[in-house]
């Protein structure tokens, strides 16, 4: 999936997507930099010779929650630009 900061005209519509835009961008960095911290990740404890220590578990965590977060915030995204193109009258 590639991302695409949002438009001037978007912002104006919808200004959060601002604030979304850097939310996403700090997401992918925190996976990234935790990978990176984490080579060993993820942990599959069936083949693993020792326990993974506590950071890692705690690691692995945080990329499941950055995950839900980022899809989220897509998600958001997603609705917002439906709900710009069709909006919703009332009768």
């Amino acid at each position: 999936m590639t991302w695409h900061p949002p438009s001037h005209d978007t912002i104006l519509v919808s200004p959060e997507r601002a604030a979304l835009a850097v939310l996403a961008a700090a997401v992918a960095v925190a996976k990234v930099a935790l990978l990176a911290a984490h080579p060993d990740l993820p942990i599959d404890e069936a083949d693993a010779l020792e326990p993974p220590s506590y950071t890692s578990a705690l690691a692995e965590v945080m990329l499941g929650q950055l995950d839900a977060l980022g899809h989220t915030v897509h998600r958001y995204e997603r609705a917002d630009d439906l709900a710009t193109r069709y909006p919703f009258r009332a009768a």
